[in-house]
């Protein structure tokens, strides 16, 4: 299969599209022009969610297409692109013949070298068995980078066994954008379950580290040896209104992946909801925790209310409980304590904590 191929720009013209309540409106457009699936977000009717018109100046340019027609994936599909630009390149990357329980015949790529009035296309070499040239079954979750000490464009691939499993990261390397080298094996290959890789690069030239690039990547393997730390705020009464609910910041952990846990731990003592500070949707202490497992502990740090003193209205501040033994135990996780927050549909006068949107 030929590694690149020039596309004609063949395009469409596509109405303009109008967003109402342009934070929370949600919908699908086809890439003919057609509005498709249209589905207003909670809240939005669907009379007034999208309103659609002609405009003659919008119009849309095929770059690329799916040349494979092996039967064990979807033809034509692309998709899950990911996008660079340096200079006057720009290359994109996306996922080429999407089967249905994961990853893509291949990686494909489209480069333009003058800011986009033309693309040319291909299939990275050397990743998957249907390019004609690797070895591994599927290839998916595609990143695009660009080194610009070395003058190196880069996309990482997730690659895929047969059975279906992120076996590892490759980087495949181009000196221009169009032309690419076969992969190397950056992350993996080791037994291991990985997923969601991406890459990045310093290209800041005052930087100690600029031309270092780094990927990242989820190791999905630790299976039931995994150990997670959890740390959450608890209603200890869920029969309370909002002069008499009291707040507390609860722990738990496993050892073993999440099958049984500890006896729930209390962290921080009760407070108030008049010490936490404020916002359209309720008391706010934030959107979530964040727990790290350093050395076998969990440690977060968390939001805290006390009694004001010294006239001030607030003494909500962080704190942490240090490091807290990841051991687990007999409770299963249905089984946990505190887990009876109020139902903020329920009862009148109840008001529940909320985070903010």
């Amino acid at each position: 299969m030929p590694n690149s191929s020039r596309i004609p720009l063949r395009s469409r013209a596509i109405g303009r599209r109008r967003l109402a309540a342009l934070a929370t409106a949600a919908a699908t457009f086809a890439l003919t022009g057609t509005l498709i699936a249209a589905q207003p977000a909670a809240g939005i009717t669907s009379a007034t969610a999208i309103s659609h018109r002609p405009s003659p100046q919008a119009a849309l340019a095929q770059v690329s297409s799916d040349p494979f027609t092996n039967s064990s994936s979807q033809h034509a599909t692309e998709l899950e692109p990911d996008t660079f630009a340096h200079g006057n390149t720009i290359v994109s990357s996306s996922q080429v013949g999407r089967f249905t329980d994961g990853g893509a015949s291949d990686i494909g790529w489209n480069a333009s070298t003058d800011g986009g009035a033309t693309w040319q296309h291909g299939m990275l070499p050397g990743i998957t068995t249907y390019e004609g040239g690797g070895s591994w079954a599927r290839a998916s979750d595609l990143s695009v980078a660009y080194d610009a000490r070395h003058g190196t464009w880069m996309v990482t691939g997730l690659v895929i066994d047969t059975n279906v499993n992120g076996a590892g990261v490759t980087v495949s390397r181009s000196p221009n954008g169009t032309n690419w080298h076969k992969p190397v094996m950056a992350v993996g290959n080791d037994g291991q379950g990985y997923d969601k890789e991406w890459i990045v690069c310093d290209n800041s030239t005052g930087s100690p580290h600029y031309g270092s690039c780094y990927i990242e990547v989820d190791v999905t393997s630790s299976g039931n040896t995994a150990k997670i730390g959890l740390y959450y705020y608890f209603y200890p009464k869920a029969n309370c209104s909002a002069s008499t609910c009291q707040l507390e910041v609860g722990h738990l952990s496993p050892a073993n992946g999440g099958s049984t846990w500890n006896t729930a731990q209390t962290i921080a003592a009760p407070m108030s909801l008049n010490q936490i500070a404020g916002t359209t949707q309720g008391s706010m202490v934030g959107d979530y925790l964040s727990t790290s497992v350093i050395g076998g502990k969990a440690v977060s740090v968390f939001a805290v209310g006390k009694a004001p003193t010294g006239g001030q209205a607030f003494d909500e501040a962080m704190h942490t409980a240090g490091g807290l033994a990841v051991n687990g135990g007999p409770v299963r996780a249905q089984q946990a304590a505190h887990d009876s927050a109020p139902n903020p549909g329920v009862g009148a006068g109840r008001v529940p904590l909320r985070t903010a949107r």
